[in-house]
């Protein structure tokens, strides 16, 4: 059956391996949030926070704000922060992003991605169920990416492993049958 609609021109899978986006949850990528911003801060504060630390901008392009109880307060964009016309003594708060959306630890990838495709956030906290406003990490594309990558080499690895065997296989009996000639 398959066979025969390959035929046709349509695409047909080697195997059927189950959906990354659906078997995985959150919770097994999330990272936890290691650059956090104090609701406390102020705009020139966290601008030269950066400068001091040399932080790589292009790999963190929004960074989650909480407060003291690492309760979170929403996300901020790098580019709000290194904006000049904001005034440096503004609490960090004043230029929050104005709809945070988050993810739960037991959503799946797919909630996620879809979060992501839809609002286009730099940056998704993920927060407890239990307590919506307690922060236990964060997820961006590049780590859906990565975990998507690292199953698309393992389904590699493993064809390719099945392959070499069935090619040995194939010269085993091409070998008999050159013998019984």
């Amino acid at each position: 059956m398959t066979e025969k609609i390959a035929r046709r021109g349509v695409h047909t899978p080697h195997s059927y391996a189950p959906d990354i986006l659906d078997s995985t949850l959150v919770k097994n990528i999330v990272k936890e949030a290691v650059r956090l911003l104090s609701a406390d801060n102020t705009i020139g504060e966290v601008r030269s926070w950066l400068e001091k630390e040399n932080i790589n901008t292009e790999r963190q392009r929004s960074f989650a704000v909480t407060d003291h109880d690492q309760r979170l307060v929403g996300t901020v964009d790098l580019y709000a922060i290194t904006d000049g016309n904001n005034d440096a003594n503004a609490p960090i708060t004043s230029i929050l992003n104005p709809r945070t959306a988050t993810v739960y630890e037991d959503n799946t990838l797919r909630v996620a991605v879809d979060i992501l495709a839809r609002l286009k956030p730099a940056l998704l906290p993920v927060v407890s169920r239990a307590d919506k406003t307690k922060l236990t990490g964060v997820i961006s594309h590049d780590d859906i990416l990565q975990t998507l990558r690292l199953q698309k080499d393992e389904v590699e690895n493993m064809q390719r492993t099945i392959s070499l065997k069935r090619r040995s296989f194939q010269i085993i009996v091409r070998g008999r049958k050159f013998l019984h000639k």
